[in-house]
């Protein structure tokens, strides 16, 4: 786990009104905020990358946020952008329409050890275990994976040999394509020895 260095944010109407839109937000993604429109501490957990925590705090029309934990696979840089993009406007700007915008990555090929056939069995159930679904088989198919926050995380897979090419065909704006290319290749290499819940 890493922290971010602080960074404050400018929001319109009351503090009063920011604080229960925000613990509404985060409460339906299986979070928690303790405090109150001044300031407290806030944890989400966002399966694959696991829990993001920090601090806040409130003066005047400006919050203050400390991202004291995250996963070193998810960016200060795209927290930042995604709560930047909420707390101005999140009296108008529903959490599922930022979710929405999505994109693709160019694919990506990755060496792996062992047998097709193995490496299959345990992404499967990495990913059942994650809430998300794969279809196909030791030569290819799809896969689809929920991320809270982010939204889901969609593409494709083939095996040819001991290369497997991964094409992400659905992510978050806000989830770079190189993060995601960074956690699977940490993974699908060691998959045998390295849990998802690890990061």
């Amino acid at each position: 786990m890493a922290s971010c260095d602080p960074f404050s944010i400018d929001f319109s109407g009351s503090a009063q009104d920011l604080f229960n839109k925000i613990s509404s937000l985060i409460h339906q993604h299986g979070g928690t905020i303790s405090g109150d429109s001044s300031g407290g501490t806030f944890s989400v957990p966002i399966p694959v990358f696991g829990t993001v925590a920090g601090t806040y705090s409130v003066s005047g029309q400006t919050c203050t946020i400390h991202v004291t934990q995250r996963s070193f696979f998810l960016p200060c840089t795209t927290i930042e952008s995604f709560i930047r993009q909420n707390v101005p406007t999140v009296e108008r700007t529903a959490l599922i329409t930022l979710v929405a915008i999505m994109a693709s990555c160019d694919p990506f090929r990755i060496d792996f050890s062992g047998s097709a056939q193995d490496l299959f069995n345990k992404i499967s159930i990495l990913i059942h275990q994650h809430g998300g679904t794969i279809a196909g088989n030791s030569s290819g198919g799809t896969f689809s994976v929920p991320v809270p926050v982010f939204g889901e995380v969609e593409g494709t897979y083939s095996v040819s040999g001991q290369t497997c090419t991964i094409n992400i065909t659905k992510r978050s704006f806000f989830l770079p394509c190189t993060t995601i290319e960074s956690f699977i290749r940490e993974n699908i290499p060691a998959v045998e020895r390295t849990a998802i819940t690890d990061f």
